[in-house]
């Protein structure tokens, strides 16, 4: 199932040539996924800060899509990756407290601008190929003949 998977994300129309179908594939990645979410919320709510308050995640979902690009597609670079961003978030906490006269709304700002940045760099389509997007990210999907 795994390379099955793997291979629906690098080029849908291959993996359905081979495969013979993608649809339990595809619905399988979106409930894992929702369920990672899930547990993703749950501990920001319940782990984090113990309450509920508007706006708890601050936009860290834009960052785990950077993160997906950063890392192209690789989850062990991923894993790398989201050490990198959580650096910069704790090395913000790390200059607030230290004092060093950098307001901390500048301060809060890195995680952000390097999302940014990183959107930027990997925004182009030679950059894409480069990376390894799968090839259809963005589009949609029809069997022929439908």
């Amino acid at each position: 199932m795994n390379s099955d998977l793997i291979l629906e994300m690098k080029n849908i129309i291959i993996a359905m040539m081979l495969s013979g179908g993608i649809a339990g594939y595809g619905y399988t990645a979106i409930i894992i996924g929702g369920m990672l979410t899930a547990l993703g919320g749950a501990y920001l709510s319940l782990a984090s800060t113990s309450m509920w308050i508007e706006n708890m995640n601050s936009g860290r979902g834009w960052i785990a899509v950077a993160l997906v690009i950063f890392a192209g597609w690789n989850p062990f670079k991923g894993a790398l990756g989201a050490v990198l961003f959580g650096g910069i978030s704790a090395l913000r906490l790390r200059l607030d407290a230290l004092g060093t006269g950098i307001p901390s709304h500048i301060l809060m700002m890195f995680p952000y601008l390097l999302t940014l940045i990183v959107l930027i760099l990997s925004s182009g389509e030679k950059m894409r190929k480069k990376i390894g997007a799968p090839t259809a990210v963005g589009k949609p999907y029809s069997r022929e003949g439908d």
